[in-house]
């Protein structure tokens, strides 16, 4: 049978569409079943901004911060969730969507990070809590994995699990606080907060489980001396917990409050004092908690950040509240400045005893983990999926390069 021209035409390109399929399933496959988790084939991708603002506000140069964004990491199909930094490296949990993922980021270099390591497992699905203490690092992970993980960092291009433990204590895994032989995990579906020896990382052991009901809830956890300080979003308030005995933790005090402590989740510890985001239906405070007396902690003040809703982290260093949060409506100019992007980092001032003042705001996609050392700020983004490193400058001057 004669075929014409247009009919060869056709079948010719129905057979390079075919092709075109083929490779590009292919491509997903190999992606998802242990492809690389990294853009260009297995490349890092690395952008770089010289001259990209943060954006800054002081009312002198001296009190002028200014964070310029020095390089993104992009991932393909990993969501980074939290962040921590230790001697030259950037450790991340992930989301997972499907494929839970550890990922070790060297940054000794801010302006070319690397990522040099990754570790997949289901005892990480949503790394929600991290925390790296000396070679092991120690995640809390929710979304049925219920579970405190510990891997081996000995070698950072092959982090390696070596222990885990779950159960009921643990539904939901929220955060982690490591001191000494214990880790301190909130388990919010278990409104607990619950005590795992850890002394032997390949077998953590479950030592006790506490439950009131002013940590129902229970989010995050932060530990100083013989006290733990859980808050928790259902009671609007901070507990205190007594673990001088890690086998019988018991309720010192608590303070709640349906204004100041309205859901009250991230919180972030300095001194004697203890920050906690806050959400009422009016406002998204920041408040200030003395707990110099563990047995009488009370609220000092409250601070309403202006143009942004903070609500998934926040850190207290160097006389600066860090926080992620989103946008509220209605500010044009801010989203004009940040191109309609809903997420951001910001920096409030507290270190004078005066109202903070927010000197700093930048959108980084959807960020949920910051983490900051004394020249870098560094932003986990769940999306876009990045790791970004910003350069902090201070007084007009450059503090690193």
């Amino acid at each position: 049978m004669e075929v014409t021209y247009l009919e060869f035409r056709r079948r010719y390109v129905s057979v390079l569409v075919g092709i075109l399929l083929i490779f590009c399933l292919f491509a997903l496959a190999s992606l998802y079943w242990g492809g690389a988790p990294f853009l260009k084939g297995g490349q890092t991708e690395v952008s770089i901004y010289n001259e990209s603002d943060f954006i800054y506000n002081g009312s002198n140069s001296s009190n002028t911060e200014r964070y310029r964004l020095v390089s993104s990491l992009r991932f393909n199909i990993d969501e980074p969730w939290e962040v921590e930094v230790v001697d030259g490296y950037a450790y991340l949990t992930t989301m997972g969507s499907g494929r839970p993922s550890f990922i070790v980021v060297d940054i000794r270099n801010p302006r070319a990070p690397e990522a040099v390591g990754i570790l997949r497992t289901p005892e990480i699905r949503r790394g929600n809590g991290l925390e790296i203490d000396g070679n092991y690092a120690y995640i809390a992970a929710g979304w049925n994995a219920d579970a405190l993980t510990i891997l081996d960092l000995t070698n950072r291009t092959n982090p390696v699990q070596v222990g885990s433990v779950s159960g009921p204590e643990l539904n939901e895994a929220n955060d982690i606080y490591v001191k000494g032989n214990f880790a301190y995990v909130t388990a919010e579906q278990a409104d607990a907060l619950t005590i795992v020896n850890v002394s032997n990382p390949e077998d953590p052991e479950i030592v006790s489980s506490f439950t009131h009901p002013s940590i129902r809830g229970a989010w995050e956890v932060q530990v100083a001396g013989d006290y733990a300080y859980v808050t928790s979003p259902y009671t609007h308030g901070l507990a205190v917990v007594d673990i001088s005995d890690p086998a019988a933790p018991s309720l010192e005090s608590n303070i709640s409050s349906i204004q100041w402590l309205a859901g009250a989740r991230p919180l972030a510890m300095s001194g004697q004092y203890i920050y906690v985001i806050a959400h009422n239906t009016d406002h998204n405070y920041v408040t200030k908690i003395d707990v110099g007396n563990p047995t009488d902690p009370r609220i000092v003040a409250a601070y309403d950040p202006p143009r942004i809703s903070p609500s998934f982290e926040i850190l207290v260093r160097n006389g600066r509240i860090i926080m992620a949060g989103d946008f509220e409506s209605g500010h044009r100019e801010v989203a004009a400045y940040l191109n309609d992007a809903p997420y951001a980092v910001a920096v409030a001032n507290i270190s004078s005893a005066q109202q903070p003042r927010l000197t700093a705001v930048r959108s980084s996609g959807e960020s949920y983990g910051i983490t900051i050392d004394e020249r870098h700020m560094y932003v986990a983004s769940y999306y876009p999926k990045a790791l970004y490193i910003y350069r902090i400058q201070r007084g007009g001057n450059q503090t690193a390069r």
